[in-house]
Protein backbone atom coordinates (compact mmCIF):
# COMPACT_ATOMS: atom_id res chain seq x y z
CA UNK A 1 0.00 0.00 0.00
CA UNK A 2 1.04 3.27 -0.87
CA UNK A 3 -0.03 6.62 0.97
CA UNK A 4 0.49 9.79 -0.84
CA UNK A 5 0.40 13.86 0.11
CA UNK A 6 -1.21 16.68 -1.63
CA UNK A 7 -0.04 16.48 -5.26
CA UNK A 8 1.09 19.12 -7.38
CA UNK A 9 1.87 19.58 -11.05
CA UNK A 10 3.85 21.23 -13.18
CA UNK A 11 1.86 24.35 -13.78
CA UNK A 12 -1.05 25.45 -15.71
CA UNK A 13 -1.80 22.70 -18.36
CA UNK A 14 -5.27 23.62 -18.18
CA UNK A 15 -7.88 22.80 -15.84
CA UNK A 16 -7.40 19.02 -16.37
CA UNK A 17 -4.26 18.87 -16.24
CA UNK A 18 -4.12 20.14 -12.91
CA UNK A 19 -4.68 18.93 -9.51
CA UNK A 20 -7.39 19.81 -7.14
CA UNK A 21 -5.40 21.93 -4.71
CA UNK A 22 -3.68 23.59 -8.07
CA UNK A 23 -7.76 24.13 -9.26
CA UNK A 24 -8.67 25.24 -6.28
CA UNK A 25 -6.10 28.11 -7.08
CA UNK A 26 -6.64 29.26 -10.30
CA UNK A 27 -10.53 29.60 -9.68
CA UNK A 28 -10.70 32.04 -6.87
CA UNK A 29 -7.67 33.60 -8.86
CA UNK A 30 -9.66 34.16 -11.59
CA UNK A 31 -12.68 35.57 -9.32
CA UNK A 32 -14.07 32.49 -10.73
CA UNK A 33 -15.56 31.49 -6.90
CA UNK A 34 -13.61 32.43 -3.08
CA UNK A 35 -11.94 30.31 -1.77
CA UNK A 36 -10.04 30.34 1.84
CA UNK A 37 -6.58 29.44 2.37
CA UNK A 38 -6.16 27.63 5.77
CA UNK A 39 -3.07 28.52 7.74
CA UNK A 40 -3.23 25.52 10.12
CA UNK A 41 -4.06 22.29 8.06
CA UNK A 42 -0.57 20.77 7.38
CA UNK A 43 1.07 18.84 4.91
CA UNK A 44 3.85 17.45 2.93
CA UNK A 45 3.06 18.18 -0.71
CA UNK A 46 4.84 15.77 -3.38
CA UNK A 47 5.31 15.79 -7.53
CA UNK A 48 2.19 13.66 -8.79
CA UNK A 49 5.67 11.96 -10.84
CA UNK A 50 7.01 11.05 -7.66
CA UNK A 51 4.28 8.39 -6.12
CA UNK A 52 3.56 7.54 -9.79
CA UNK A 53 7.60 6.31 -10.03
CA UNK A 54 7.29 5.09 -6.44
CA UNK A 55 4.46 2.34 -7.85
CA UNK A 56 5.53 1.30 -10.17
CA UNK A 57 8.95 0.40 -8.80
CA UNK A 58 7.13 -1.19 -5.96
CA UNK A 59 5.27 -3.11 -8.15
CA UNK A 60 8.68 -4.32 -9.65
CA UNK A 61 10.34 -4.99 -6.71
CA UNK A 62 7.17 -7.21 -5.55
CA UNK A 63 7.66 -5.83 -1.46
CA UNK A 64 4.54 -5.86 0.57
CA UNK A 65 3.83 -3.05 2.97
CA UNK A 66 2.47 0.27 4.05
CA UNK A 67 5.00 2.92 1.90
CA UNK A 68 4.81 6.55 2.43
CA UNK A 69 5.17 8.74 -0.49
CA UNK A 70 4.86 12.32 -0.04
CA UNK A 71 7.31 15.72 -0.03
CA UNK A 72 10.16 16.41 2.46
CA UNK A 73 8.89 19.52 3.65
CA UNK A 74 6.09 20.32 5.50
CA UNK A 75 3.67 23.02 4.66
CA UNK A 76 0.40 24.33 5.45
CA UNK A 77 -2.31 24.40 2.76
CA UNK A 78 -2.10 28.26 2.56
CA UNK A 79 2.26 27.97 1.80
CA UNK A 80 1.31 24.99 -0.91
CA UNK A 81 -1.17 27.51 -2.43
CA UNK A 82 1.06 30.55 -2.33
CA UNK A 83 3.93 28.54 -4.01
CA UNK A 84 1.44 27.44 -6.84
CA UNK A 85 -0.25 30.99 -7.20
CA UNK A 86 3.31 32.01 -7.33
CA UNK A 87 4.26 29.92 -9.93
CA UNK A 88 1.56 30.48 -12.22
CA UNK A 89 1.25 34.74 -11.56
CA UNK A 90 -1.36 34.56 -9.68
CA UNK A 91 0.11 35.93 -5.74
CA UNK A 92 -1.38 38.81 -5.86
CA UNK A 93 -5.01 37.58 -6.47
CA UNK A 94 -5.69 35.03 -3.57
CA UNK A 95 -8.02 35.41 -0.84
CA UNK A 96 -6.47 35.76 2.60
CA UNK A 97 -5.84 33.02 5.54
CA UNK A 98 -7.84 31.94 7.81
CA UNK A 99 -8.07 28.71 10.57
CA UNK A 100 -9.93 26.06 9.70
CA UNK A 101 -12.30 25.78 12.55
CA UNK A 102 -15.63 25.39 10.80
CA UNK A 103 -14.39 22.98 7.51
CA UNK A 104 -14.74 18.70 7.48
CA UNK A 105 -13.31 17.21 10.88
CA UNK A 106 -9.67 15.68 10.40
CA UNK A 107 -6.28 16.10 11.61
CA UNK A 108 -4.57 19.37 10.55
CA UNK A 109 -0.82 17.98 10.55
CA UNK A 110 -0.58 15.19 8.47
CA UNK A 111 3.12 14.67 8.12
CA UNK A 112 4.39 10.93 6.66
CA UNK A 113 7.02 9.11 7.43
CA UNK A 114 9.18 7.81 5.11
CA UNK A 115 11.71 5.43 6.26
CA UNK A 116 10.50 2.47 4.56
CA UNK A 117 9.80 4.16 1.19
CA UNK A 118 13.60 5.67 1.45
CA UNK A 119 14.72 2.29 3.04
CA UNK A 120 14.53 0.65 -0.84
CA UNK A 121 15.66 4.27 -2.22
CA UNK A 122 12.58 5.06 -3.92
CA UNK A 123 13.55 8.67 -6.28
CA UNK A 124 11.41 11.17 -4.23
CA UNK A 125 12.13 14.74 -4.66
CA UNK A 126 13.48 16.74 -1.79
Amino acid sequence: MVRTSLLVGDGPLGPAGRSTRERLVHDPASGARPERLFSDDVRCPVHVADPAGALLELAGACLGGMFHCAGADADSRLEFEQLVAARDGLASRLVGAERRVRSPPGPLQVRLAGQETRAVRLAIRA
